[in-house]
C-alpha cells in the first residue's frame, strides 16, 4: 500500500556510452563484490535498480545475457522459453 518506487540508473544526458554502475556509483560500488563472471571490461552494460516493497516491473524481453544480484528482500522472477 502507499506509494511504489522505481530507479533504474541511466547516463547523464548527452552521453551514448551504456550505463556503467561502477563510475555512476563508485560508493556503493565499493561495497558490492559480484563474482568475476567474465573479464574486466567485458561486459555491455552494468545497471542499478532500485525499487520500494511490492513494486512490479512489466513483462519486456532482454536483448543481451543477464545477471540479477539481490541485495536485500526478495524478488519473483518469471521466464519464459
Amino acid at each position: 500500500e502507499g506509494e511504489q518506487y522505481y530507479l533504474r540508473s541511466v547516463q547523464p544526458p548527452g552521453v551514448k556510452e551504456a550505463s556503467q554502475f561502477e563510475s555512476l556509483f563508485p560508493e556503493l560500488a565499493a561495497d558490492v563484490a559480484l563474482p568475476l563472471l567474465c573479464a574486466p571490461g567485458g561486459h555491455h552494460s552494468s545497471v542499478l535498480r532500485m525499487s520500494s516493497a511490492g513494486s512490479a516491473l512489466w513483462m519486456h524481453y532482454d536483448t543481451m545475457d543477464n545477471v540479477l544480484a539481490q541485495l536485500v528482500g526478495h524478488k519473483r522472477v518469471v521466464l519464459y522459453p
